[in-house]
This record gives C-alpha cells, structure tokens and sequence, in this order.
C-alpha cells in the first residue's frame, strides 16, 4: 500500500487540548486491540514461523501503545478501555467469530489463509485508516511525527500481509528453521521448484524480534466463553423456534407460556453448553501456541522469507515443510 503524505496543518494544538487527548487515546486503543487481534490469530496457526511473524506484530501494536501513552503520561489500557467500550465489545466478538471460524476450518493452510486475509482486511481497512485520518487533524507536531512514523511502519506490514495473502501474482512464504545448515539445504534446491528467484530473507530469530509476553490468558478466557455462550445462546434460541415451529405441524399450536419457557430453556442449556465449548477451546488453543511459540524461540533458530510465483506457491511450501523435517529426523552419519 502506498504511504499517503499528509500537509500537516500550521497550526497545531496543545496536547491538552481535548481533540488531541481523545485522539491519542483512541489510537491506543487501536493498537491495543490490534495487538490482541494478532495474538488471537497467532493462536490458529501452526506454521512457526509464521507464528513468529505475527507476534512480532503483536509486539510492535504493544510498542505502539506504549509511545502513545508516554505523550500523555498515562500508562497504556487505562483509560481507553472506559472510553471505547463498544468498539471493544466488537473487537472481542470479532476474535471470538474468528476462533469459531478457525475451529470449523480443514487444513493448516487454509487456515493460515483465512487470518492473513482477515489481518489484511482489518489493519489496511481500519487501523491504517484511522492513522490517516488522523493526520488530517489539527495536532501538535510532536504527535503528528509519532502519528506519521507509526503509520509508515503500519503500512510496512500491511503491504507484507497482502504479500501473505497474495498480491501481484505474488505469494510471501515463511519457514522456520533450526539452524544454519537446515536452511541452507533448503534453500541448496528452491530455485527447481519455485523457479528463478532472488526474492529470499534470512533472519535469525533472535535478532528478528524480542520475545513477546502477552500476559493475556484471562483475557483470552473470558473472551473465549463470553463469545461461546453468545453463539449458544442464539443456536438455542433458533433451536426451540424451529421445535415449536414442528409441534404447531404435528401436535397443534403450543401455549405462549410454554413456548416462552421452551425458549428461555433452550437459550439457557446453549449458553452453558456454548461458554463451556468456548473456555475448553481458548484453553486449549492457548496451551498449544504457548509450546510451539516458546519451542521455536531457540538460540540458531532461522527465519525464511520467500517471495514466489503465486502458480508454485503450493509446492514451494511444501517442499520448504517437507526439508524442515527431513532434516530433523535425518540421523548424522557414525551416530
């Protein structure tokens, strides 16, 4: 996505002016929700690296929050939580939907799929959006620089997740690797399955991000249950509907009072059976990405970045999972 350049009005107003107050607070809690969002994505995916890649969003969303704070002497989650309380009720349904979502979808690929297009779609859509609105407004110039430097930033990622999500007949691959020499095996044949490419990074994971600590599992919980009961509540609902519905067909029509407590029934065993599905699935999910994501954390750990032909996409990744673990297991040689 191309950076839109901005002329900063001249006069700009004081940082306690209440237009630059509501504005810095709301760009925290942009990122803070943000950051959760891409914490929540991370949780699905089982690629390491890519695992990786999208903490080290979460992380920089965290950073972001925390400069902002810093302009308003205010530490970060305090006071944007009491001001934007819709607009976090609906990122929080918007993670719930997404982990239903991830819970219902086959394949670790179509999976990493869905939140690379479903990331896109918000950071380019809103998050971007809101940074340039932003610089439309009458600032002061320190907050218009942090406004500016962040977005530059923001929209380094969104042109990498549209790369992950394919762009331009273009598709971005990650790998992680153990070591050195894995990845340089890897990489010793990719030019005969991914064709003719100088499109290839490598990072070691160390100093490709810090370790990310998210201190986020109640959260996750009670956002996990919270969004579980809801979907329960409303199946339960349609549920008791459609079974008066078929017993106004066979027996005759039931009572208003009986059909009252059917759905207030109906609605009550989906809440419970709904908020119990959706602790055990975030608990769940939680635990899993906690291992693989500290396992990969590993002092030669490599990242892989490849940028292929969208046509050889599939057998590139492939063939890049399939040289991971044969390496693995390969056994040296006098062992």
């Amino acid at each position: 996505m191309q950076q839109q350049m901005i002329t900063s009005p001249t006069k700009r107003a004081s940082l306690t002016n209440p237009l630059t107050h509501y504005t810095i607070k709301r760009l925290i809690h942009l990122n803070e929700q943000s950051e959760r969002g891409f914490e929540a994505a991370a949780q699905h995916v089982k690629n390491r690296g890519f695992k990786i890649v999208l903490k080290t969003y979460a992380q920089q969303r965290k950073a972001f929050a925390q400069e902002l704070s810093l302009l308003l002497n205010v530490s970060s989650g305090d006071a944007p939580a009491k001001m934007f309380r819709l607009r976090s009720l609906f990122a929080m349904l918007h993670r719930g939907w997404l982990d239903i979502r991830a819970a219902m979808t086959i394949g670790r690929e179509a999976v990493e799929g869905m939140m690379s297009r479903e990331a896109l779609r918000v950071e380019e859509k809103i998050v971007a959006a809101e940074y340039q609105q932003a610089l439309t407004l009458a600032l002061p110039e320190v907050v218009i620089d942090l406004i500016q430097k962040q977005l530059t930033q923001l929209e380094a990622v969104v042109d990498q997740l549209a790369l992950l999500a394919g762009k331009d007949n273009q598709r971005l691959l990650i790998q992680l690797y153990d070591s050195n020499p894995q990845v340089n095996g890897a990489l010793r044949n990719l030019h005969q399955i991914a064709g003719p490419t100088e499109d290839v990074e490598i990072y070691k994971v160390q100093e490709f991000m810090e370790r990310y600590e998210c201190n986020c599992y109640g959260s996750r919980m009670l956002e996990g249950t919270s969004v579980g009961a809801f979907a329960g509540m409303f199946l339960g609902i349609i549920s008791t509907l459609l079974l008066g519905l078929v017993a106004m067909w066979g027996v005759g029509s039931p009572t208003s009072t009986t059909l009252l407590w059917l759905t207030i029934s109906g609605a009550g065993f989906g809440i419970l059976l709904g908020g119990l599905f959706g602790f055990l699935l975030s608990h769940a999910t939680s635990e899993d990405d906690e291992y693989i994501y500290q396992k990969s954390l590993q002092d030669d750990a490599v990242l892989l970045f490849a940028t292929v032909p969208i046509g050889q996409a599939k057998a590139t990744r492939s063939y890049l999972e399939t040289m991971r673990w044969h390496q693995q297991t390969m056994v040296p040689v006098g062992s």
